[in-house]
């Protein structure tokens, strides 16, 4: 089969290689990969030094695929279409697991992270991950549930939103664009902070009915100092920019919500956490996502209140990844779908 590997530990050592489909085993199925989403994440990885113990790695975490091979059970069958978890295992044992949040798991394994994924013919993934989704949602949508299911957590689990509060996004990538549609559920007070470069994105954003949107390039301006104090909660979806936090610090209101994301990935040198003290702020970091947060995120797709079609901006083929990630680097589309 073939599969986009990391090949070196060097960065940017990805190509496609034939390679062994994976097998099926206890516990486990095989899916034959339709979609796959390129994320954030898999370009940090492929611009990152990894360890060579990791070696040879195929990235991608954002799939839906149909079912190739798996052992009977009372569930799921070969044909059925299906996305996955990200989730590989899980110690079962700790509180977290314990509580039915495995994905706070210390000892997780991620696809597509510690393990391979989904930019390949073929992915291995736990039966315990699969979801089966609607014909009415088409399998480039289904690719974007994994991130939709991100911000689900976020607004419904992560943070506390009532109907008259002012909310403020920062970033208008995937994250932050799903993360305004499921504010919009709760309330209708949002703004948008973003670049006045990213064009195709505010295009899409105002699509999507987000006319409010506030840009960096504009913070000491006059007319934006009238922001600070004044959102109710800040969901921070910038991964890698520390400025975008202590943004978050200047608008949210004295014992306001901040909801973190965005990953630091350790770019965090100009960063005062003073405010939170000052102004008694709740900050509340938010990750992944769990079976429960699935299955209420493809309801919501399938009943069309979150729109993922917008947010994808092309299709291509998986042996054309290097061109759609520099795509993606260069912020000209907001999401690309690879199919094997």
């Amino acid at each position: 089969m073939k599969a986009l590997q990391r090949y070196q530990a060097e960065p940017k050592k990805l190509k496609i290689f034939e390679v062994p489909k994976p097998k099926v085993q206890k516990g486990f199925c095989i899916i034959k990969v339709v979609s796959s989403g390129i994320c954030g994440r898999d370009i940090e990885h492929h611009n990152t030094r990894l360890p060579i113990s990791k070696i040879p790695f195929t990235p991608g975490h954002e799939f839906s695929g149909i079912i190739d091979e798996i052992e009977k059970n009372n569930k799921f069958k070969v044909g059925d279409r299906v996305v996955s978890e990200t989730v590989y295992s899980v110690c079962n044992k700790c509180k977290s697991c314990k509580k039915n949040i495995y994905n706070l798991c210390p000892k997780r394994k991620n696809i597509g992270g510690s393990v391979n994924g989904s930019f390949a013919d073929f992915v291995k993934v736990p039966i315990s991950s699969l979801h089966l989704i609607p014909k009415s949602i088409s399998h480039d949508e289904a690719a974007l549930i994994e991130p939709t299911c991100v911000a689900y957590n976020a607004v419904f689990m992560n943070s506390k939103i009532n109907s008259n509060y002012k909310i403020l996004i920062l970033g208008i990538g995937t994250i932050g664009l799903l993360t305004a549609q499921m504010c919009k559920l709760k309330s209708q007070n949002i703004h948008l902070l973003c670049l006045k470069s990213e064009f195709n994105k505010i295009k899409i954003a105002k699509s999507l009915g987000f006319k409010k949107l506030l840009f960096f390039e504009d913070l000491d301006n006059s007319d934006y100092i009238k922001y600070n104090n004044y959102f109710d909660v800040v969901f921070d979806t910038v991964g890698g920019v520390s400025n975008t936090f202590n943004c978050a610090l200047s608008y949210v209101i004295p014992n306001g919500q901040i909801i973190k994301l965005g990953w630091f990935m350790g770019k965090n040198k100009e960063l005062n956490l003073d405010a939170i003290i000052r102004k008694s702020i709740s900050v509340k970091g938010s990750f992944s996502h769990n079976f429960k947060i699935w299955e209420k995120c493809i309801k919501l797709v399938k009943n069309k209140k979150i729109n993922l079609r917008k947010i994808i901006g092309r299709v291509d083929d998986l042996k054309n990844w290097k061109n759609s990630f520099n795509d993606v680097i260069n912020k000209k589309y907001v999401k690309i779908i690879l199919r094997s």
